[in-house]
């Protein structure tokens, strides 16, 4: 059955719960295969916590969507600019901190839908660039993002409790004509 109606709206402070127990619920079950339970467990303690996302939700430079599929919340998506990017913090940029869509929803074709919508933002906010980090072992998510014209450029470490990974930060150039 095909959805009849799909929406990204904005999240707002009284969505906190909502929004918590999504992002631990597709940050779990997209990285629990390859992480050990107790690391899993203190980062999505700390990156998770309402507390946390409010105040994320709170700063001016990062918007929070959710994504709707026929009134149902299916995914969300985190997005920084200026001085909430988590590393470049370029003016002209806009970075995707987080992507993700319920594993209920999985490959009924959303994922094109979130990335195509976020580009769209941010051109719209005139940003000559969106740029993201993908997991080293995530070859599913860097195949879509280099789909979409993400390049990787650079890498950085991210902790995952207390083990340290490697993510590859991908960029995409918005002034080069594209479909998306």
């Amino acid at each position: 059955m095909e959805p009849e109606n799909i929406e990204l709206v904005p999240c707002s402070p009284e969505d906190i719960d909502t929004l918590a127990d999504l992002a631990r619920k597709t940050y779990y079950e997209t990285f629990k295969v390859r992480n050990k339970p107790e690391e899993m467990d203190q980062y999505l303690d700390d990156a998770f916590d309402p507390e946390t996302l409010l105040e994320e939700m709170d700063n001016p430079e990062s918007l929070f969507y959710f994504l709707k599929v026929d009134g149902k919340t299916a995914g969300y998506l985190k997005l920084n600019t200026g001085n909430a990017q988590t590393e470049l913090q370029d003016p002209e940029l806009m970075e995707i901190q987080r992507i993700y869509i319920d594993p209920d929803f999985q490959d009924s074709g959303l994922g094109p839908l979130m990335i195509t919508q976020a580009i769209r933002i941010a051109k719209n906010d005139n940003k000559k660039g969106i740029w993201l980090g993908v997991w080293e072992k995530n070859d599913k998510a860097m195949a879509f993002y280099e789909k979409y014209g993400f390049e990787k450029f650079g890498s950085h470490d991210f902790m995952m409790g207390d083990d340290k990974q490697l993510d590859y930060m991908m960029i995409k150039d918005l002034t080069k004509k594209s479909e998306e």
